[in-house]
């Protein structure tokens, strides 16, 4: 139902002021722990930490929107509160209180508006804008699309104002066919790519226009195909849109991993008087989402991938005339996966952002010139890039020992300021140090990250705890790990490690895992623990190892292939290939990384020799499963399999399923807090155990 309802924003003042009244108001748990030493951080302190995303800087590059988080573990959800910075001061001003769901603000282009996205009665989010500058303003519900705006992440933007801000366009699903008469029961559909849990048809996404006042929508283009992201063009009559040829994405049809773009996507213009679409870049272009238009309007830039699979190769930087022609590579000086890029206000250059070894980076990219990195001071990680008009930048950034807050540079020539302390209270407990370790294998300089407990003593021999890292394509890093520390806290050394197909090293190191799932990556954190083990400070008898998704797959093939592990806990994992390839919504992609279907050319047996369950007979390890029951990227299935395969050969087995949608925990914090609670439990109770019997 479109509308307006009344919400009053709240001027709070200093950064100081801001955190009394969050605390008073029981929004935001802060300050010190105690009056006294500082203690480790335990599991039981979930509650204080303070999720900080989605930035975006007002257009005079003064305010910055954010979204803050928090865990309600009484309603078992994530609260949002969306929150202006002053990226000066640092004082703040409440634009929505805790309990709504918002997500992606962005400014109009005059600054005097903000819209983002937020839930409707349905939980569908929909586009609400407010007047910023009002001393009490309406927030007004923009869009009604029936089955919601498609979600935002960050390398997607599913909404955008038309230069004049008269118009917002918007990604959304068609509208579903209404059936009539006895027919109205009938709920086949065809099956295509997607995965097995699902109960309908994939939807094609399109470009919709609406007033920014509300009001009817109109739809851009239609048919088979979908959008996957969206730029104006700086005179107002097009959209730039990226439109993959089905409604299935050849990999994954969610939205919070629609990075994972398929093979054939295009780049096309879309002319908004008459819907007549034009493509800039032809054929098989492998564009990632989302796109951006120079400045100028001459250009637009894009991310593609520098190789047929999108996943095993990095994505490069590229722009090309908004008339179409020919593409120009412009990262290919840099071997590094570039993740968000955004155009600087001279349109003579690009500030990108990369994993880069145990962190991120930032780095320039003339239109014409080499690449130049720049200094961020103590961040390691940093992520959601958001640049002015004139020229400020702000970031998300991580420390080695403080959670995530806001960085402002006033230019790309200063160094970075943090803006916030919103995670003060995190920080000040008794943290463990974290450090770099490398060694090599096979040709490439590996690295992971060790943490070592708050109270740890040179010469102390100390349990190990292998945590593997999901994707693959993700890195190990040396920010801040709430679930790292904790784990540290228990008196453990927690390894972090990167392998082949992890992304930081570039092209060689992350496509090293194409068709080797688990017997490369396999070797080299191996290779790493041994590395560990020469430093004199790991207890031999008691090494664990975990992961979650990918990390699942890996801690599952490990046990089978060593027998020295104490305890496994394995999350979501992959544990037969061939089923993950017909049952997941990553069918494609698990073609892409395994040689091919498995039902061509005989390579039916290539993927049963890259599953972990091969080897299950092997196992010696007490093992843990963890699992959701609606998982589409690793559906339940590949558990059970472990499950009976180790059980059946008498190994120490428990499985935890949750009856719960999606591949990880962001949505809901009981039930998160309860798989790292048995995770480290089992971890716990098999190092306090006698030794193992390995014959």
């Amino acid at each position: 139902m479109n509308g307006d309802f009344q919400r009053t924003t709240q001027a709070i003042g200093s950064a100081g002021r801001w955190i009394a009244v969050a605390c008073a108001a029981g929004w935001i748990l802060c300050g010190p722990v105690d009056a006294g030493e500082p203690r480790p951080l335990a599991l039981t302190d979930m509650a204080l930490r303070v999720g900080v995303s989605s930035p975006a800087i007002s257009p005079d590059g003064k305010r910055i929107a954010v979204v803050l988080s928090r865990a309600n573990f009484a309603d078992d959800r994530y609260e949002q509160s969306l929150v202006l910075v002053d990226s000066s001061t640092g004082s703040q001003q409440v634009l929505a209180a805790a309990g709504i769901s918002a997500d992606a603000p962005q400014w109009s282009p005059d600054g005097a508006r903000l819209a983002w996205l937020e839930s409707d009665a349905s939980g569908q989010p929909q586009i609400h804008t407010l007047a910023v500058n009002a001393a009490h303003s309406n927030v007004v519900r923009v869009t009604n699309a029936v089955g919601g705006v498609r979600t935002n992440v960050p390398e997607f933007r599913s909404f955008a104002w038309s230069p004049d801000g008269r118009s917002i366009a918007y990604v959304a699903a068609d509208p579903p066919v209404e059936r009539s008469g006895e027919e109205r029961f009938n709920r086949s559909f065809e099956v295509i790519d997607n995965d097995y849990l699902a109960t309908e048809a994939t939807p094609s996404f399109h470009a919709w226009i609406v007033p920014a006042d509300g009001g009817d929508a109109h739809r851009l283009n239609g048919g088979l195909e979908s959008t996957t992201g969206l730029a104006w063009s700086r005179d107002g009559r097009s959209l730039i849109v990226v439109i993959q040829p089905r409604p299935h994405n050849s990999a994954i049809d969610y939205a919070e991993f629609i990075h994972a773009s398929s093979t054939d996507t295009q780049l096309k213009r879309v002319d908004v008087a008459t819907g007549a679409m034009q493509a800039i870049v032809p054929g098989k272009a492998r564009v990632l989402p989302a796109p951006a238009v120079s400045p100028d309007g001459a250009s637009v830039a894009y991310r593609h991938s520098r190789g047929p699979e999108p996943w095993v190769h990095p994505a490069n930087l590229a722009v090309v005339s908004m008339t179409g022609g020919e593409v120009r590579d412009l990262t290919t000086g840099l071997d590094r996966d570039v993740q968000e890029f955004a155009w600087l206000a001279d349109g003579k250059s690009l500030l990108l952002k990369a994993a880069d070894r145990e962190g991120s980076a930032l780095w320039i990219q003339p239109l014409s010139g080499k690449v130049r990195r720049l200094d961020v001071g103590p961040v390691i990680e940093l992520q959601s890039l958001t640049v002015s008009r004139t020229g400020v930048v702000a970031f998300i950034g991580t420390q080695a020992q403080r959670p995530a807050e806001i960085y402002v540079m006033k230019s790309v020539s200063a160094k970075p300021r943090r803006l916030t302390q919103f995670n003060d209270a995190i920080a000040g407990f008794k943290l463990g140090h974290s450090e770099t370790i490398t060694w090599w294998l096979d040709g490439f300089e590996h690295s992971g990250v060790l943490t070592f407990p708050p109270d740890f003593k040179p010469g102390a021999k100390l349990p190990l705890v292998l945590h593997i890292h999901g994707g693959p394509q993700s890195t190990s890093t040396q920010a801040f790990d709430y679930f790292g520390q904790v784990l540290a806290a228990q008196g453990w050394i927690v390894f972090k490690p990167n392998y082949r197909g992890s992304n930081p090293q570039g092209d060689a190191y992350q496509s090293a895992i194409a068709n080797d799932f688990g017997d490369g990556p396999g070797r080299d954190i191996m290779a790493g623990v041994a590395a560990v083990k020469a430093r004199g400070v790991v207890d031999a008898d008691r090494i664990a190892v975990s992961g979650w998704s990918y990390g699942g797959y890996l801690s599952a093939w490990l046990i089978g292939h060593h027998q020295d592990f104490r305890a496994a806990v394995i999350g979501a994992p992959m544990t037969d290939i061939l089923s993950w390839y017909n049952l997941s919504c990553c069918n494609a992609w698990a073609a892409e990384m395994a040689g091919g279907s498995p039902w061509v050319n005989g390579n039916y047996a290539n993927y049963w020799r890259q599953s972990p369950v091969a080897y299950a007979d092997k196992v010696k390890t007490p093992t843990l499963l963890l699992h959701r029951t609606g998982d589409p990227e690793a559906p339940l299935p590949e558990s059970y399999y472990f499950y009976h395969a180790l059980r059946d050969n008498g190994v120490t087995v428990k499985f935890i399923a949750y009856p719960l949608a999606g591949h990880g925990f962001e949505y809901d914090p009981v039930n998160e807090r309860d798989t790292l609670r048995r995770w480290m439990g089992w971890i716990d109770e098999q190092f306090r155990a006698g030794p193992l019997d390995r014959r």
